[in-house]
């Protein structure tokens, strides 16, 4: 927790990263790679490989959170490695701090939280120029080798959603090729 008025600098930036380390040296950084979206790109902007993640799951854990489950229509379990809803937020670079009103609290991160990111406009499924582009522009702003209009190097939920809302039409097209595919494996494919 934070208090308001703090001014976020690249040291900041830099003490974040290196908390990610801690979970991205581990098995957990195989995780993120699987993951997809932000969370895969800052994985592997920090030095985790692809090969980490064809290396396959580390084990099963006691801890439920950290397994991904799906089952086939026999009934057969797969299970792979996953994190936890604090491990993605701590990739995301979540920080919380007081609005000075009451017990409020805002939240603010470095990159959108997966559940802002997953679904919205940007996300299609693949890392694409926008959001390369997208991601380069926001690390030089926080490196302060560009300056920006809008000197704002963390943003809320709702901005994030707003910056990777991506184009009206390339949100439709992407749910109508959803729809369709959807509808072509259900009927071909016995789905």
């Amino acid at each position: 927790m934070i208090f308001s008025d703090h001014v976020f600098t690249p040291a900041d930036y830099d003490s974040w990263k290196q908390r990610c380390q801690s979970v991205l040296i581990s098995q957990r950084g195989r995780a993120a790679v699987l993951r997809g979206g932000y969370v895969r790109h800052l994985a592997l902007a920090e030095g985790v490989g692809i090969s980490e993640a064809l290396k396959g799951p580390s084990g099963l854990h006691e801890k439920n959170d950290l397994n991904f489950c799906a089952w086939d229509e026999d009934g057969l379990e797969y299970v792979d490695d996953d994190l936890t809803k604090d491990e993605l937020d701590l990739l995301c670079g979540i920080y919380q701090s007081f609005t000075g009103t009451g017990m409020n609290i805002k939240k603010q991160s470095w990159y959108p939280l997966v559940s802002t990111f997953e679904g919205n406009g940007d996300d299609q499924g693949r890392w694409h120029s926008r959001l390369e582009e997208n991601y380069l522009k926001h690390v030089s702003s926080i490196l302060n080798e560009k300056v920006t209009v809008n000197p704002q190097l963390l943003l809320s939920a709702t901005e994030w959603r707003d910056k990777t809302r991506g184009f009206g039409q390339a949100r439709r097209a992407t749910a109508s090729v959803e729809k369709w595919s959807t509808q072509f494996l259900n009927t071909y494919c016995g789905a």
